[in-house]
């Protein structure tokens, strides 16, 4: 009983929920070696423990929370996000040239983007759902400027991030009926704003670019190709694609991760790659699971777990009667689908840029702030549960209740 008052929601939510804390438990432990080598053995994995533990505790409270305290959560969320990203864009921390942190006591740093996803979710919610006085035109409108603003701001340090959020804006605003034609033309400027960008790239200077981001010389070496490879032949060029240079080098070994995984994998604890790959416990963290699970259980089980994760929140959202809430359970389930695949991506070496995988990769905000979406997510399942379970109940009532007036009723045919 006591565990049934602990962990209250959908069952299914929480069996996904424990089965990526699993992984991310053994992988992290295994993934960490870096970082072990540098201090005590055991330090990353308790501290990465402790977090996972603190992630439980956030669901469980954040689970209780009711449809009115959601509603005004949302916005709250949005403008504290907001300040933090302003704060960290000009006096953050910056690692690999990004400033991306807000450092915190006893060594640790905050990424105010993490928590502009989640505001982002439930702002969309609240426009498209609950201004239904205001037309479809000034919805859209306003959710744009509300996700510009923070968009413009992460894009300086944290390009990826910005992609995403850009990728779920379009998508979300897909499902909550935004304007077809405004879609259609926001596709138009966001294509015109890419190669614009990819021709800042090509041609101006690395001082231009750093004057205007730091990420800029970073982002123009993985998309430009080493000028000596234009005088090469093209079967000196074909003998360069098996040479690991400064410029390949993560998705080079990434791929090499996945090639010694094969079907069943080298088993935790025995990857090779996780002592090369930078970021091997994060960024890279696909890569070194299928290296030491294998393709079919790491290739395979985590992708579908994710994909069970988007269509079990699909189910749910059916069956809600807020329209408000079926709205936040589509947005969560779309953003973290998303951010898994952006994962996935980067771990077969097609594109090279960052992103954590929710729930497994190691990272105390990102994990913090992706167990308060699933606290919001059980909250929301909890209450369908209870109308379900109300449902059933009024059957019975009406059935006791007609028993009751019968047995009151005098008998007629005995007068």
């Amino acid at each position: 009983m006591i565990w049934k008052k602990l962990f209250q929601g959908d069952k299914t939510l929480w069996v996904i929920f424990f089965f990526l804390v699993v992984i991310s438990l053994v992988e992290v432990y295994s993934a960490s070696s870096t970082l072990a080598y540098q201090g005590r053995m055991m330090t990353p994995i308790l501290k990465h423990t402790a977090f996972v533990i603190l992630s439980i505790g956030t669901i469980i409270v954040v689970s209780r929370f009711n449809a009115v305290t959601l509603k005004y959560m949302g916005g709250g969320l949005y403008f504290i996000s907001l300040g933090l990203l302003i704060i960290a864009a000009f006096s953050g921390t910056s690692i690999n040239g990004a400033s991306r942190w807000i450092p915190l006591p006893f060594g640790l740093t905050f990424q105010p983007s993490e928590v502009m996803k989640i505001a982002l979710v439930m702002v969309a919610a609240f426009v498209y759902t609950l201004l239904g006085h205001v037309s479809a035109k000034k919805r859209f409108a306003w959710f744009l400027v509300l996700t510009a603003v923070p968009l413009l701001i992460i894009a300086k340090d944290n390009l990826s991030t910005a992609i995403l959020i850009a990728v779920f804006f379009f998508f979300i605003s897909w499902i909550g009926s935004a304007p077809s034609k405004y879609l259609f033309w926001l596709c138009v400027v966001g294509l015109g704003t890419a190669l614009l960008a990819y021709l800042l790239l090509l041609t101006l200077p690395g001082e231009t670019l750093s004057k205007i981001s730091n990420r800029a010389p970073t982002w123009k070496n993985r998309i430009v190709s080493d000028p000596a490879l234009k005088e090469m032949t093209p079967a000196q060029r074909d003998s360069m694609m098996y040479v690991i240079t400064d410029d390949n080098f993560q998705e080079s070994h990434a791929k090499i991760a996945i090639a010694r995984g094969g079907l069943f994998g080298v088993l935790p604890g025995n990857s090779i790659e996780r002592d090369i790959l930078p970021q091997a416990f994060s960024d890279y963290i696909y890569a070194i699971i299928i290296e030491e699970m294998g393709f079919i259980f790491g290739g395979v089980l985590i992708p579908l777990a994710y994909f069970i994760l988007f269509f079990r929140l699909a189910q749910l959202a059916q069956r809600v009667n807020s329209r408000y809430e079926g709205m936040l359970l589509m947005g969560f389930g779309l953003l973290y689908l998303l951010q898994a695949m952006f994962n996935f991506i980067v771990a077969s070496g097609i594109i090279v840029t960052g992103q954590t995988l929710p729930l497994i990769s190691k990272g105390g905000t990102s994990y913090l702030i992706t167990s308060l979406a699933f606290g919001i997510l059980m909250s929301i399942s909890r209450r369908i549960s209870q109308e379900n379970e109300k449902d059933a109940d009024e059957p019975m009532i009406i059935v006791a209740e007609a028993t009751k007036l019968n047995e009151q009723e005098p008998n007629i045919e005995g007068v």
